[in-house]
């Protein structure tokens, strides 16, 4: 899901946090309104608050793992499935696949300091905690602090199970993903773990209907439909990335100069975007660079802030790799 333009990626700024603006989807009160209509209000608020933290924690960990892997990470969007990130791994599988277990490994860091957190109160924790659908039956009237830790360990564990699921976009998907690229070529690679994709979410919505549960029917529709689309997609660009020509059947020895499809124009379109668009950013850093350098020259490298000296130390890393 790359296109901007779409309403899933309308949002409202929240402003720039450790070097990356945060917006929330226009959507998300969606979640609110369904967490109040099955909830009740104070269950229901309570809850939207803490998928919103959560989902942010989540989504800051793939910003920060992506950055100490060798990429960059600059926007997040908060939506009502969850969270986008909107990172450039490093060249390293190992990016790749850190990058994208890091969302599910700040869920069960939350999920175990939650448990830690109601082991010292002495709370004992019942089993819908760790239930894929159901909350805790919780009041949040008299014992709101551990009301709140019960809340907190069970959105945390149910987001990093369904986060786990080997179905592109989620995590476990693009983790499949990244250890698939190690075997086959990149597209091939990600054509298989697309119709992996579609068989989660068949399967999801199979479990759906045996629980007789409509929200494990609706994000498995989400997920056949978002794979099955990407599937389709994945294999025009690979027809396309091998022309059929029909030299065979020619009464003319010549090939004649046959025009772009609409797939080969976008696909053009795109990559002139893409051209264009890391032009612009090695202008913006060479002008930003030379002007740390300048400060550098004139005050020291103790004049530097800390967000100055990461970006000092990736571009020097930049250019001796150039050099090389």
């Amino acid at each position: 899901m790359d296109s901007r333009s779409s309403i899933l990626y309308l949002g409202i700024p929240l402003g720039t946090w450790f070097q990356t603006q945060v917006r929330v989807s226009l959507l998300f009160p969606l979640l609110l309104v369904i967490c109040i209509h099955r909830l009740g209000v104070p269950v229901g608020v309570a809850v939207t608050v803490l998928v919103f933290l959560s989902v942010l924690v989540h989504e800051f960990a793939h910003v920060f793992v992506a950055r100490g892997t060798g990429g960059e990470g600059d926007e997040i969007l908060i939506w009502p499935l969850g969270g986008l990130a909107f990172v450039r791994t490093g060249p390293t599988t190992s990016s790749e696949f850190f990058t994208a277990a890091a969302g599910p490994v700040s869920n069960l860091l939350l999920l175990v300091a939650s448990l830690s957190a109601l082991a010292m109160m002495r709370v004992p924790i019942s089993a819908d905690v760790f239930h894929l659908l159901e909350i805790p039956n919780v009041t949040l009237e008299t014992t709101v602090a551990r009301d709140v830790l019960l809340l907190m360990a069970s959105i945390n564990f149910k987001l990093m199970c369904f986060n786990l699921l080997p179905a592109i976009p989620l995590d476990g998907g693009q983790m499949a993903l990244s250890l698939a690229k190690t075997r086959m070529e990149p597209l091939p690679a990600r054509i298989r773990i697309l119709q992996v994709g579609q068989v989660i979410g068949l399967l999801v919505a199979v479990a759906g209907v045996l629980m007789e549960d409509v929200i494990p029917v609706f994000l498995a529709f989400w997920l056949t439909i978002y794979n099955l689309h990407e599937y389709f997609l994945a294999r025009i660009s690979e027809a396309y990335d091998e022309p059929i020509t029909l030299q065979e059947f020619s009464s003319d020895d010549r090939e004649s100069p046959r025009r772009p499809g609409m797939i080969e124009r976008w696909r053009q379109r795109r990559e002139e975007q893409r051209i264009l668009r890391e032009q612009q950013e090695r202008a913006e850093a060479e002008r930003r660079l030379d002007e740390l350098l300048d400060k550098v020259h004139r005050e020291g490298m103790s004049a530097l802030s800390e967000a100055e000296r990461r970006f000092l130390t990736r571009a020097s890393a930049r250019y001796r790799s150039h050099e090389h």
